[in-house]
């Protein structure tokens, strides 16, 4: 039983030391890019909602960096209405809050830092928000690209000012390659709550998920699967191999020949690799190691710290004339 027992405490270290050292062996695979962009409502009659749908939006970017999925950039804007019809100065169309960043924490800070203004009458500045406030994003090249919209009251359309209506932003949206996700904000009295008709049309014109407020985990599970489904990132190639670093092709050393070639490179950010170390081997400073008494063929190559090959000698190892006869008379024709 001691020995059982002695048995699987040692496979147990093995197993935590596999599972400690392995890792280090690998490199990281890069991850698909995805930016988010949340638009909020910050209107007046969102004084009642703002803190759910605060968390609503912290709750989805929780769920998106948890699943470890996708290089995650998050931005937020916020809108209300045009300050020129409303006639109140804390009012604007929209405001950027912060553009993308990859630092969750600071977007948790700007959106604890919203609050509301007026808004004047029912519709809000919706479509600037999408319109010119998207397009100023630093969205990346290549990236998945999602927006997420919160608000309770329905867009001007036309807007006041600008003139955008709801084609304009669907065409604002295709541009950039956005999917948009609406989430719409009702009171709980509400007989028959849906989400507002206009959002709902944004969503399915790009193929995003038009919900209630009280249903927004939903839209946290739809952006874990857009995230899933992102292209992975194509592997660097590597450029073709070009001799460098002015060592030779091929090199002849008898045994015990102090041997330079190596060492004459600057050998800070560079490993070294026998394909045959138990012929030769050379270490971290460029030094030739003999081993076992042996001659024969290795390939020496040189790596940098990406593991990109620098370059590659072909390396024989012999014994001079006078070795192969001393050899020969102590041990016979074991080495021939």
């Amino acid at each position: 039983m001691k020995r059982i027992l002695r048995r699987l405490c040692g496979a147990g270290v093995a197993l935590a030391l596999l599972l400690t050292l392995a890792p280090a062996g690998f490199a990281a695979q890069p991850l698909p890019a995805m930016d988010v962009c949340f638009l909020v409502d910050t209107s007046g009659s969102m004084e009642a909602y703002l803190p759910d749908a605060i968390a609503a939006c912290r709750a989805m970017m929780d769920e998106l960096t948890a699943s470890g999925l996708a290089d995650l950039r998050f931005a937020l804007i916020d809108y209300r209405d045009d300050p020129e019809k409303t006639a109140m100065e804390a009012d604007y169309p929209y405001q950027i809050q912060t553009d993308f960043t990859s630092s969750a924490d600071a977007l948790f800070v700007a959106l604890g830092a919203l609050d509301t203004g007026y808004g004047g009458d029912m519709e809000e500045s919706v479509y600037s928000a999408i319109v010119d406030g998207l397009a100023r994003l630093g969205w990346r090249e290549g990236a998945g690209r999602a927006a997420v919209l919160l608000g309770d009251a329905p867009a001007l359309d036309p807007e006041s000012g600008t003139g955008y209506t709801l084609a304009d932003a669907l065409v604002a949206l295709n541009n950039l390659g956005v999917t948009l996700h609406s989430v719409t904000a009702l009171p709980a009295w509400e007989p028959e709550p849906a989400p507002l008709p206009g959002f709902a049309a944004l969503s399915e014109a790009t193929g995003g998920l038009a919900v209630l407020l009280a249903e927004s985990e939903s839209v946290a599970q739809v952006l874990v699967t857009q995230a899933q489904n992102l292209p992975k990132p194509a592997e660097p190639e590597q450029p073709p191999y070009e001799p460098n670093l002015g060592l030779p092709g091929s090199l002849t050393l008898y045994r015990k020949e102090d041997c330079a070639v190596f060492r004459a490179v600057d050998t800070a950010q560079i490993s070294w690799k026998s394909s045959n170390p138990g012929v030769l081997t050379v270490d971290g400073s460029g030094n030739v190691q003999y081993r076992f008494a042996r001659v024969g063929k290795t390939t020496v190559t040189a790596y940098d710290e990406s593991d990109r090959v620098l370059a590659v000698t072909e390396v024989k190892v012999d014994w001079q004339w006078w070795q192969w006869v001393l050899v020969i008379l102590l041990f016979g024709w074991i080495y021939l």
